[in-house]
């Protein structure tokens, strides 16, 4: 896999609806894993557009809370803290081996393979006492697309051999809030060689607007994400409505009550067409893993409903509808069941 590899991420819908020929607005773009009901934007005060983007101590405090942590950095998205993390000189300090899941959100592999380090997949976390030294392991957490998750006890035996032999932790849990269980490792953190990631897209539907986190105990690590990302990095309307959104307790627990009872949902219509076994994931996206995954795709695509292909080409991943989204989903999928008898829509 080169430099250059083409990744398949979901979201442009603008493109897939040209090469259908037809207008976007017509379709229904489950392919992101980004919440359907959004945090409610609220009004933004005119100077805040005025001013240069400053991290306040109100804000500050809110992250602060939010993330269990006093040492983070606040970014653009945490696609731009991937792209970093291989030049931070403290990572660059030693040559490394890259352990990077096999199946997951592929930028992690892009960034580290532009490093002059060795890169290698995992498909089952390593053995702890496999591991070499200088490694830097990637965890995903939950993953994305397969919607696998480690424990907090188990991550943290994990980083604890790796601080014995110079190496990293890094966590990425931009779907962490949307896990059946908590998965979260931060509360836990207890070490210095764990580097945390966290989004504000995903869980509060706020993927637009580009915000996300960096947080360790290490703080010369925090200091150089900082150094090298830059000035100004979050703009003064996203750093009001981040503070805003992570600061809103009641919201939050009724956005987890909906997903909770809107996963239900999904999983209610897809068990009628595909196997309970085929089906993983979490609350806001179920991926389903089929032979005949990438003519799916495109069955889904005629019915002008956009679901994610995964890299392999082996499954789809269907991002968590609405109401109105679930019922034209289930018509579509109705209409394809009775349509395809070459496509056996219930066989994994």
């Amino acid at each position: 896999m080169g430099n250059n590899m083409s990744l398949y991420h979901g979201g442009n819908l603008l493109e897939i609806a040209r090469k259908y020929n037809s207008n976007p607005e017509k379709w229904i773009d489950l392919s992101t894993g980004i919440s359907p009901f959004g945090y409610p934007i609220p009004e933004i005060p005119a100077h805040v557009f005025r001013e240069l983007p400053q991290v306040s101590e109100t804000l500050t405090s809110t992250i602060e809370n939010y993330l269990h942590s006093e040492n983070f950095v606040l970014a653009n998205g945490t696609q731009a803290i991937i792209q970093t993390l291989p030049e931070l000189p403290i990572i660059k300090n030693a040559k490394r081996k890259i352990l990077v899941p096999q199946v997951g959100y592929k930028e992690h592999q892009k960034a580290w393979r532009k490093s002059d380090n060795l890169i290698e997949t995992y498909s089952e976390l390593p053995p702890i006492e496999q591991l070499k030294e200088n490694t830097v392991l990637i965890v995903i957490n939950p993953n994305n697309p397969s919607g696998e998750f480690f424990t907090s006890e188990l991550l943290q035996n994990y980083a604890e051999k790796l601080l014995q032999i110079n190496g990293w932790l890094i966590v990425d849990e931009a779907f962490t809030e949307a896990a059946v269980e908590n998965s979260s490792l931060l509360p836990f953190v207890k070490i210095s060689n764990v580097i945390v990631l966290r989004s504000i897209g995903k869980f509060f539907g706020l993927a637009g607007i580009r915000a996300g986190f960096a947080t360790s105990l290490n703080k010369a690590i925090i200091s150089e994400l900082a150094e090298v990302l830059g000035p100004w990095r979050v703009s003064g309307p996203t750093q009001y409505i981040v503070e805003k959104a992570l600061s809103d307790n009641k919201w939050q627990l009724e956005q987890k009550q909906k997903h909770r009872l809107q996963s239900e949902k999904l999983m209610s219509v897809l068990t009628e067409y595909f196997s309970f076994e085929a089906i993983k994931g979490c609350q806001l996206f179920k991926t389903i893993s089929h032979s005949a995954a990438e003519e799916l795709h495109e069955l889904l695509c005629s019915k002008r409903i956009y679901v994610r292909l995964c890299n392999e080409k082996n499954a789809i991943r269907i991002g968590l509808p609405d109401d109105i989204q679930l019922e034209k989903l289930e018509l579509a999928l109705s209409q394809l069941a009775s349509e395809t008898e070459g496509l056996k829509l219930n066989e994994a």
